[in-house]
């Protein structure tokens, strides 16, 4: 509200839409799911176990800004997936292999208000923060749910969870002006997400979600001087 506050009241300012691409990690809480199931994995005595490994996951947004000179208002959408790098892990005992994979989606939508630092005539800094909702999808699969090689913590093949998060975030960026109309953007962005408890569609499992994590994308920004 004090940012708004300071905004000029007329109608004039730029408007920008813009398409980024990145890397985030730890979208769902993969982590932390990850590293119970290590533990699990790695308690069962005379098993061999390759533990699970997480890595970053692509991320792609959209978004629509406005400045008006020091002020910025910026609303978005954005899809993570680990789809191209499944989060995968074995365990083998009395000749009983179980394949364990972890797949996950987030899709975010986050608004955002914050201040622009004009740094010349081409580049500038802007800080911001706001609120977002997303929504998580988490899949559970074991190969071979053996009671020798079984999670004790999810009985059967598949399992998938689901749920809308709210959350806060932070949002650092810089844009650097290429043409009258188009400029280059870097963004770093640090979700702090509620974790929650959820239940699977089958209702015989619990987990929990949350989007604790943070993603740098880059990109391109369509930039329009709109004035009354």
């Amino acid at each position: 509200m004090i940012l708004f506050l300071w905004a000029d009241v007329e109608a004039s300012g730029l408007f920008n839409l813009g398409l980024m691409a990145g890397v985030a990690n730890d979208a769902g809480n993969i982590g932390a799911i990850s590293g119970n199931i290590n533990q699990e994995m790695k308690g069962v005595a005379g098993a061999d176990v390759k533990e699970i490994e997480t890595t970053y996951a692509p991320v792609f947004s959209m978004n629509l800004g406005y400045i008006n000179d020091t002020l910025m208002v910026k609303a978005g959408w954005e899809y993570s997936t680990n789809v191209f790098y499944n989060s995968s892990g074995s365990i083998s005992s009395l000749g009983n292999i179980n394949k364990i994979e972890l797949d996950y989606s987030r899709y975010t939508f986050p608004i955002s208000l914050g201040i622009v630092i004009p740094l010349t005539n081409r580049n500038r800094l802007y800080f911001a923060g706001g609120l977002d909702m997303s929504y998580v999808v988490m899949k559970i699969r074991q190969s071979n749910p053996d009671p020798a090689v079984l999670l004790s913590r999810y009985p059967g093949e598949s399992h998938t969870f689901s749920a809308y998060i709210t959350g806060k975030h932070l949002n650092f960026g810089a844009d650097a002006l290429v043409s009258r109309n188009y400029s280059f953007s870097m963004e770093f962005t640090k979700y702090f997400g509620n974790d929650k408890k959820v239940v699977s569609e089958d209702e015989n499992s619990v987990t929990r979600l949350s989007v604790n994590s943070f993603e740098i994308t880059a990109g391109a920004k369509y930039n329009i001087d709109f004035k009354i």
